[in-house]
């Protein structure tokens, strides 16, 4: 029968549902990363090759993109805010370096156009041989506290300089108080006829001038 076979039958059946658990869980992963309150985005070296491979809507929404970033986009083309995120908001730093680092880091980044403040954690990504293999970011958008922090920070600078202003300006008032006190006094002791009476005389309206 060996002769006359012309192929062979193979039960793929457990393939098939392999196939679609696979595609259920990335499903649900993406319904997953598309709720979540922060961005996402993940990283990867693929043949040597820097790669998108993930973006969810809401860091989307946070880069001002009309949709998220496609899969396997090359990060040579990838956004230049999402660069920067990746840099730690060094403009011109080198990716690279950063996709195979083995330090978590959190960090804060400013971008512009408009005005954006996002807190940033990233971490190192590995393969199944525990290797680093990329980076993964998440990214919460922290405009309004941050907006508000400074403005704070601002006001108290500002209450400190009035506080010190008021200070040196009591002192000062102290210092015409003794002046024109002891002014007075050594004017009421000048005779009429005494040359020293009208540098006096300027002395004291000198301090009521700085009043």
């Amino acid at each position: 029968w060996a002769d006359r076979a012309h192929g062979f039958i193979e039960d793929l059946s457990g393939h098939e549902a392999l196939r679609r658990d696979l595609a259920e869980a990335r499903a649900r992963l993406r319904v997953v990363l598309d709720t979540v309150p922060a961005g996402v985005a993940i990283v990867h070296l693929r043949r040597g090759r820097a790669v998108v491979s993930l973006c969810n809507r809401r860091l989307a929404e946070m880069l001002r993109l009309d949709e998220p970033i496609r899969a396997d986009t090359p990060l040579a083309r990838a956004p230049a805010d999402l660069l920067l995120l990746l840099r730690g908001g060094a403009p011109h730093d080198e990716p690279l370096p950063r996709l195979i680092s083995e330090r978590t880091e959190e960090y804060v980044v400013e971008l512009r156009g408009p005005q954006r403040v996002l807190r940033t954690h990233a971490g190192p990504l590995r393969d199944e041989r525990g290797a680093v293999d990329g980076r993964i970011l998440t990214a919460e958008d922290i405009t309004t506290s941050w907006t508000m922090q400074r403005r704070l920070t601002r006001a108290q600078r500002l209450e400190s300089m009035a506080r010190l202003a008021g200070g040196m300006a009591h002192d000062f008032n102290n210092l015409l108080g003794a002046i024109q006190g002891f002014g007075t006094l050594l004017r009421e002791q000048t005779g009429e006829d005494d040359p020293r009476r009208e540098a006096v005389t300027h002395i004291l309206e000198a301090a009521r001038r700085a009043e």
